[in-house]
Parts: C-alpha cells; structure tokens; sequence
C-alpha cells in the first residue's frame, strides 16, 4: 500500500534520509521510531507529496508520487488521513467546520451530511457537541481529538499521523491511541505512526521501522524488533549513553 524505494532526500547540503527503503501493506499497522531530527516527519510529507525527494521513488497504492502533478497529488492526498504535530486546525473555523473541511473540499457530500457525519465522529473521539467552538477553546488533548476527528471524516484508507500525542499526559496518550486502533479497524485502515511513545507502539502495531540519522537502520515484526538490542536499546532508553 505504502512503498519507499531507495528515498535520499538533502536540506542545505545536510542529508536528512540516506536511501531509506520500506514498505507497509495494506492493513497493516508501521510504527516510526528515531531521535528528534532522524526524519521521521520528512517521511510523511514525502509520502504525501508535501515535498519531493533528491532520489528514489514512493509509491501508495499503485500511484507513484514522486513527480506527480499537484492536480494528480490532490487526488491521492484524498485518500489520506493526516494528522499533524502541531494540530494545523484552522483558527478562524468552529471545530465543527474544521472537521467538515476535507468533505467540503472532495464535494462529495451535503452541507446537513457534512453535519450528520460530524457530530458523529466528535461522539467517536468523545467530544460531543462542541461544534460551535473554536480551537482556541480547547485543551491540547481535545485538539489532538479534533485533529483525529478530521483526518478520518473522509473514511480514508491510509493514516498517516506525526507523532499524534506528543506533549499529552499519559491517560489522554492511552485514549488517542486506542481511537487511533477503533478508526483504523473501522475502516480496515493502513497507518504509519511516528512517535516516541513506543510501549504502545510496541502493543498496537505490526511492523516497526526504525531510522538514525535518517538512515534505515531496521524494518521488521515488532517480534523481530524485540529481538535487536540496537532497536530495543533506543525504545526503551536502556544501554544508551
């Protein structure tokens, strides 16, 4: 479903991935772990098309992204699911039209549709009835919920989400990825998760890829991850310096 081919990518004359190579099935579950600044982020956005790599190809689905037309991109990027680190809610729209934004933009649906199918993912994510109010409004974790809230309200096959609870405490990290396991079962999803939290990686994805100095340095079961002391040493802080 989601595929990297020998992906290089360089800022500034610094290499920010070195000929990552990793794929992810259909349904399946990746869990991308590194350091701050290994490239984890940089891996989503070229994913989406956000930006271009030096070298390599990425594939989703049968679509190969890399120099597709913006026009072309827009498409795919409607099968995609995406949440951000930093919430990207617009702040001059209620949570309601927010989560609404991406079936405003497919014009696939109604405005009383629109509404229908937003109240009941605020329920989902337990948020119910804040519609009307702004991101402004609202607390770190219920801005992360929003964020879910719509980057599933087009019941997309792929996720993609940046390090979805950084910054939450423990209880509101639990509840965010137990939504993220109900929404992707829902629709017999495909994700990627980059995160640091990896006991709950560890617990609720299939595969794990591992990059350092954005360089792939592991891509394997969680089994086999558990297996690798370098792997292991960094997930759990043990052994390292």
């Amino acid at each position: 479903m989601i595929r990297l081919e020998n992906v290089t990518l360089r800022f500034g004359g610094v290499t920010v991935l070195d000929g990552v190579t990793f794929s992810v099935k259909a349904g399946e579950t990746l869990g991308l772990v590194g350091a701050g600044g290994s490239g984890k982020s940089v891996v989503m956005k070229l994913i989406c098309g956000l930006i271009e790599p030096d070298a390599g190809r990425i594939f989703v689905g049968e679509d190969e992204v890399t120099g597709m037309t913006e026009t072309a991109l827009m498409a795919v990027r409607g099968r995609i699911g995406m949440i951000f680190q930093n919430y990207a809610l617009f702040d001059d729209l209620t949570v309601g039209d927010n989560i609404g934004f991406p079936l405003g933009q497919l014009g696939e649906a109604s405005p009383a549709e629109i509404a229908e199918r937003t109240a009941r993912r605020l329920a989902q994510v337990h948020l119910p009835g804040i519609e009307h109010q702004y991101p402004r409004e609202l607390s770190g974790g219920m801005k992360k919920r929003v964020c879910l809230a719509r980057a599933t309200i087009h019941d997309p096959r792929i996720m993609l989400c940046d390090d979805p609870t950084a910054g939450l405490d423990p209880v509101t990290t639990h509840r965010i990825f137990r939504l993220l396991e109900q929404l992707r079962e829902e629709n017999s999803a495909t994700a990627l998760i980059a995160s640091h939290e990896t006991v709950f990686l560890r617990k609720f994805c299939d595969t794990i890829a591992y990059l350092e100095e954005g360089r792939l340095i592991f891509w394997g079961t969680v089994a086999e991850a558990e297996e690798s002391p370098r792997v292991m040493a960094f997930m759990t802080g043990e052994g390292l310096e």
